[in-house]
């Protein structure tokens, strides 16, 4: 679960600030796309519909400081796997 648009939400697990990933990374998965966020060297796991990658990705962008619009960059490619 999104969280004003800032914070990522797994119930009973955790709650993360997106814009404290030092990265992101992402694969496909069965039910959309698996992401790792990144934070030293811990990382959270987060899957969720396509849709929704894009937007993180977006967020995340915007508060790194330059927004990048996801939706129109083909973020998976045709790769199985992290990259």
């Amino acid at each position: 679960m999104i969280i004003n648009e800032r914070y990522i939400m797994k119930a009973g697990s955790y709650v993360a600030d997106i814009t404290n990933a030092d990265f992101i990374t992402m694969r496909k998965s069965e039910n959309g796309v698996m992401l790792k966020l990144h934070f030293g060297t811990k990382e959270i796991r987060y899957e969720c519909k396509l849709e929704v990658a894009e937007s993180i990705f977006t967020t995340w962008s915007k508060f790194r400081g330059e927004m990048v619009n996801f939706e129109e960059i083909d973020i998976l490619g045709d790769i199985n796997g992290y990259y």
